[in-house]
């Protein structure tokens, strides 16, 4: 993990980017490699002086006999495990965005997600309805981070094809676009890192900058493959988290602009 120098680091990397304003420059840094888990930051000037930092957080793959990652939840969350495995989700998408981005403006950004809630998930194929997996999945990722998703019921909802269109999982999407995005959804969001906001590239995440920037994303992705011919003895998982987030910068006298996003 990384140490509290790595705030300066940031700072002078973006000062960089915009003392050369007619070259667009990416910042790619991947900041984290710890065998299982792995944390990266994106940092991109955009058009009108705005500011384009991703950061993403995610396990590649996992098993529940893994000892050290699942049956101790170093690193794993364990929420996420449970949610997989109470509810047999194959995989699921939630975001939880305020603002709109400009793509004519801005340019395009890998993942746009919409104003509000949204949360696409599949399901393996289980004996209990697939609604009732979903509405379960649905309630318990609401309680898990301060949101409605709890509302979200059958008549609200509608049924989506997998991305394989061939197998036959249960798919499911819902819409919450009047879902308000504040500081109870950031908290238990981070919560869900291995450690918070105390190390790594987490220490740089400062609330008030995010809820007073043009556009931020939180995304909670999550997914699990069946092993095993007895109707999926064991589970292979992986996790990903991602905060998507346009600043606002100040433009100085000298036509340099600067951002404050300290902690």
């Amino acid at each position: 993990m990384l140490s509290f120098s790595l705030g300066i680091i940031i700072i002078l990397c973006v000062f960089c980017v915009f003392a050369e304003e007619e070259e667009t420059k990416v910042w790619d840094l991947d900041l984290g490699n710890n065998n299982d888990f792995q944390e990266h930051l994106v940092i991109k000037p955009l058009a009108e002086g705005k500011l384009l930092l991703t950061f993403q957080f995610k396990i590649n793959s996992s098993t529940p006999n893994d000892a050290d990652i699942l049956r101790h939840h170093r690193k794993f969350p364990k929420h996420i495990q449970d949610a997989l495995i109470d509810w047999r989700v194959h995989h699921f998408i939630l975001t939880l965005s305020r603002g709109r981005y400009f793509e004519q403006e801005w340019g395009n950004i890998p993942t746009l997600n919409p104003p509000g809630a949204h949360i696409w998930a599949t399901f393996h194929p289980s004996k209990k309805r697939g609604i009732d997996l979903w509405q379960g999945l649905a309630s318990y990722l609401g309680a898990l981070l301060c949101t409605s998703l709890s509302t979200l019921t059958e008549s609200r909802t509608v049924p989506t094809t997998p991305f394989d269109k061939l197998s036959n999982l249960y798919s499911r999407e819902g819409y919450l676009p009047s879902e308000t995005v504040c500081t109870e959804n950031l908290t238990p969001w981070i919560s869900l890192l291995p450690c918070n906001s105390k190390s790594g590239i987490a220490q740089l995440l400062n609330a008030l900058a995010i809820f007073e920037s043009s556009y931020h994303s939180l995304t909670v992705e999550a997914g699990s493959d069946c092993h095993g011919e007895n109707d999926c003895d064991t589970f292979s998982m992986w996790w990903k988290q991602t905060l998507t987030i346009v600043l606002n910068t100040e433009k100085s006298r000298d036509d340099k602009y600067s951002y404050n996003f300290s902690l």
